[in-house]
């Protein structure tokens, strides 16, 4: 008995260390396979009572529960592109970003280009200079909601670019206001999972400044795994 009880407290070591070690399940069984035949063998005269056996079995599987759930983890993240347009105060704007979403938590690289509109069959003469925005930025939001419908809410940190109108000069020209500065970009989205790896949406974006604030509403794609 003393030498059955001393086999199974080497099971029970042996079982904590392969699990702390995060070792592959399937190793572990294997293990747990020689041992038991380990026990069989060095008790020919006496074999050790079954139940003692189960018991150590379902507590080294209690012990391997962390090493199951860690398969898991994938299924806590998504990541996408994002395109969409909108208007804004300096034209027509492009809105492209990339996330990458761990929980709830959700990161965001987005570049923003805007341009003002300057088209005119009939020669019309526009004010100069004309206007036009670069952002880059970067934002920690977090998602809301389930299913096929998640609202996004975020703000970060972000350099701001763009050319202004100040001073009138003449009927068409202006002074050119040249801003560039750090801001706060700001983002807050709704989207809607039409599959797996392919939404649409609608999102109203800022960056706020001490200079030029811009605001717009913007129809998006998203693309990647949702």
């Amino acid at each position: 008995m003393v030498k059955n009880s001393i086999i199974i407290f080497f099971y029970f070591l042996t079982s904590v260390v392969f699990s702390q070690q995060l070792y592959s399940e399937k190793s572990l069984l294997v293990f747990q396979s020689g041992l038991t035949q380990g026990i069989q063998i060095s008790n020919n005269d006496r074999m050790v009572d079954k139940a003692e056996i189960e018991i150590s079995i379902n507590a080294f599987q209690s012990s391997n529960t962390p090493l199951r759930m860690n398969d898991n983890r994938d299924e806590n993240t998504a990541y996408w592109l994002n395109f969409g347009l909108g208007i804004s105060y300096f034209g027509p704007l492009i809105n492209s970003s990339i996330s990458y979403k761990f929980g709830k938590n959700l990161f965001t690289l987005r570049y923003i280009k805007a341009d003002e509109l300057r088209f005119s069959p009939g020669g019309y003469e526009f004010e100069e200079p004309p206007l036009s925005l670069r952002e880059i930025g970067l934002l920690y939001g977090r998602d809301i909601g389930k299913e096929k419908i998640v609202v996004n809410i975020g703000g970060g940190i972000g350099f701001f670019n763009a050319i202004d109108r100040g001073e009138k000069i003449d009927e068409i020209k202006f002074e050119k206001v040249k801003i560039s500065l750090l801001s706060i970009p700001i983002k807050a989205a709704v989207k809607f999972d039409i599959t797996k790896y392919f939404g649409i949406g609608i999102s109203m974006i800022s960056n706020l400044n001490n200079q030029k604030n811009l605001y717009s509403g913007v129809i998006e794609i998203y693309i990647g795994k949702m």
